[in-house]
């Protein structure tokens, strides 16, 4: 990969990382009410889906409740599988900014009309140590994979050499082998 498609990346990457930052946040500044809007009417649209998985019913507040806590969790999953990408061989720096960010969106919101719970702090980072861990297993996955290819590659240019070495030392003897003959019969 160049240089240019590598720094263009890396600035989609810190996009898509504030981008989230700022959804995190943003749904932290809502008050109760819009949250509970918000998140009621996407548990309307999921509750099909949820029950048919879990082959449970739930009522409308508990199925609220459950919405709300797949967000904290999906939200913070997704904000590892973005720092994790970024940010190279600093796991602590990374577990750091995830737990920063569960705190300082509880902190949010307890400003606003909300409560601040710190089961949902912990529900965040399980979350972010989930995504964390995920996007680290497949990055080893991914280099072992590159790695098996460069030596597969390796492999196969040593054995060209070796077979291209061997046709040319039996060039040689044949060669070698004529020489003999046209001075054995002068």
């Amino acid at each position: 990969m160049n240089k240019q498609v590598k720094i263009v990346l890396k600035i989609i990457i810190v996009v898509l990382i504030l981008g989230i930052f700022a959804f995190i946040w943003g749904n932290s500044m809502l008050n109760g009410d819009d949250s509970a809007y918000i998140s009621d009417k996407i548990a309307r649209i999921l509750s099909p889906a949820i029950v048919k998985i879990t082959h449970m019913t739930f009522d409308e507040v508990t199925m609220g409740d459950i919405v709300r806590k797949m967000a904290h969790f999906a939200e913070f999953f997704v904000l590892a599988v973005g720092l994790t990408v970024f940010i190279k061989k600093n796991i602590s720096l990374i577990m750091f900014i995830g737990l920063f960010t569960a705190v300082a969106d509880e902190f949010i919101q307890s400003r606003t009309s909300r409560t601040s719970k710190i089961d949902d702090v912990v529900l965040d980072f399980c979350g972010f140590l989930c995504g964390m861990i995920l996007t680290l297993i497949f990055k080893m996955a991914l280099k072992g994979f590159s790695n098996a290819l460069k030596r597969r590659k390796n492999k196969r240019e040593k054995q060209r050499r070796k077979i291209n070495s061997m046709l040319i030392d039996e060039s040689q003897e044949k060669i070698i082998k004529e020489d003999d003959n046209i001075q054995n019969n002068i």
